[in-house]
């Protein structure tokens, strides 16, 4: 009897014991998106995503784009060319839409690099354009109704802040010492007109509205050297393909200048040794693949041509990360040359029909 008693007590102790570690590791891997053990190598994160359903993949790669894992998250539309994944401090960002013909995903997704695992974040608004990101805070932006919106998220807090304009257009955001600048399009009357708006980061409150009616439109990136900022016109004046024109605004005195490049289609600007790589690319067509060097102290320009359409193009150290639509790129920007390239639009089996495409890859600086 004495036997059977402790017999019952030493399963009832193995049964606890068991479903208690099953417990701790089921809440310790809760949320992870790559082993703890391969964490200190991760060196490219690629987002690979579709809009037919709520599925998502992240593969992660080491300094020899040796695949290290993947992971399948519950997401639909992770990225695209204008919401790629955002590299701050110790964490990358993805905005994901959900479903294609619905983007009622108001989430962001925070994925912490210390630790391998990932949070959302709920936000107010679907059918998020584009966004970036500033120390912990995230800003995103969206047009509904005919209303432009710029939401600000502290990604620790949740808390949001929201700021809105009618007939807003935003096509590309950034900070820059706490600053807030957002270039977008302002319809008034059946009338457009450019702006950079400029905003005091931590409140949103709107600063300065500064009409670019000689630059172009579809702004899609910048890069401030000192007191001057640098942005694309990818389109031109009139909305249309062909625009030459980078821009440069000066913060000091408000004045801005423009440049005319020697291709179309003016897209990313990388900063290197004191000379801004711009490359050119329509990202929704994947169309062109040639990057211009631009001194701006001598006004100097040479038009280099790569190997692939520059969709998303990333510098690290001396060298240039770039992906099309199916593969990724390595080149050494010193003479940019070209490495190494792998494919990272994998074909998905267990869903043939979803049509798998890249959101955005990041490089872990």
């Amino acid at each position: 009897m004495l036997k059977s008693k402790k017999l019952i007590c030493d399963i009832a102790v193995i049964l606890i014991l068991f479903f208690s570690g099953l417990y701790f590791y089921i809440n310790y891997n809760k949320n992870r998106f790559i082993s703890q053990s391969k964490l200190p190598y991760i060196h490219i994160g690629v987002i690979q995503s579709t809009q037919n359903q709520n599925i998502g993949y992240v593969s992660f790669y080491d300094k020899n784009l040796n695949l290290l894992e993947e992971k399948q998250l519950p997401f639909g539309d992770m990225g695209d060319q204008t919401r790629v994944p955002l590299l701050s401090n110790t964490s990358f960002y993805s905005v994901p839409l959900g479903l294609g013909n619905q983007k009622d995903l108001k989430t962001i997704i925070k994925f912490d690099l210390n630790t391998g695992k990932y949070k959302t974040i709920k936000i107010n608004q679907p059918a998020i354009l584009m966004y970036t990101v500033n120390k912990d805070d995230v800003y995103t932006t969206n047009t509904i109704n005919f209303v432009g919106y710029i939401t600000k998220c502290d990604t620790k807090t949740g808390q949001l802040q929201e700021w809105k304009k009618n007939g807003l257009v935003i096509a590309s955001l950034k900070c820059y010492d706490d600053i807030l600048y957002a270039w977008g399009t302002i319809s008034e009357n059946n009338i457009n007109t450019p702006y950079l708006l400029i905003f005091d980061s931590k409140n949103l409150k709107l600063l300065k509205q500064i009409p670019l009616n000689q630059c172009g439109t579809q702004q899609l990136d910048s890069c401030k050297i000192g007191d001057d900022i640098y942005f694309t016109n990818n389109l031109d004046i009139n909305g249309n393909e062909g625009s030459k024109t980078l821009s440069k605004y000066n913060t000091k005195t408000e004045k801005i200048d423009n440049i005319e490049l020697g291709e179309i289609d003016p897209n990313q600007i990388l900063l290197y040794k004191d000379k801004l790589y711009i490359t050119h690319c329509n990202p929704l067509a994947a169309n062109l693949n040639k990057i211009t060097i631009f001194d701006p102290k001598t006004q100097d320009q040479k038009l280099v041509e790569m190997e692939n359409a520059l969709v998303q193009t990333i510098r690290y150290n001396n060298y240039l990360y770039s992906q099309d639509i199916n593969k990724l790129y390595v080149y050494n920007i010193d003479n940019m040359n070209l490495i190494k390239s792998i494919t990272i639009n994998k074909p998905r089996p267990s869903s043939p029909q979803s049509r798998f495409y890249i959101g955005g890859f990041f490089v872990k600086q």
